[in-house]
């Protein structure tokens, strides 16, 4: 997309095929930063790929182990068991739509999204639109308060470095 079409979709909140997500239409929201400096953000996250994602399984993997850790083995329901690999957990994820954000000036892109294991979803925030920098669970936040954790939780076990 051009620059021009990239302002014309956040301007009218549309839908934008993401590669992250096998070109999957994701809804954009942008009702807190300036069009013009989330375009750079957004040109960076159109570059990733499934492969990206892939890569990346590990931290809501994490996400996903910690809650069977606080909540149960039957989170899934009793027809899906337990996920034994990290790229299993993307089969539970269902996106909503993203957003922009600004966090220590730097701009984020910041999706939401529905997870089969827990009722308060996950959000997943990329610095400059290309660096994962944290997932959880929805609770408005863009970055850890230790920035050498993308899945950061009080059970150090379960927590998940950056690349």
């Amino acid at each position: 997309m051009t620059d021009a079409e990239l302002v014309d979709a956040i301007t009218k909140g549309d839908e934008i095929s993401i590669g992250y997500f096998d070109e999957s239409p994701i809804k954009v929201k942008n009702d807190s930063v300036s069009t013009e400096e989330a375009i750079e953000a957004l040109k960076n996250f159109l570059r990733l790929t499934s492969a990206d994602r892939f890569a990346d399984s590990r931290h809501p993997f994490a996400y996903y182990q910690f809650m069977v850790h606080e909540c149960g083995n039957d989170l899934l329901g009793k027809q899906s068991g337990q996920l034994k690999e990290p790229t299993q957990v993307w089969e539970y994820v269902t996106p909503l739509h993203f957003y922009f954000a600004k966090s220590d000036d730097k701009m984020h892109v910041v999706l939401e999204a529905n997870v089969a294991w827990y009722s308060h979803g996950m959000v997943m925030s990329w610095e400059n639109g290309n660096t994962l920098v944290r997932v959880s669970e929805f609770d408005g936040t863009t970055t850890n308060d230790n920035p050498e954790y993308v899945f950061c939780t009080y059970k150090q076990e379960f927590n998940t470095k950056r690349s």
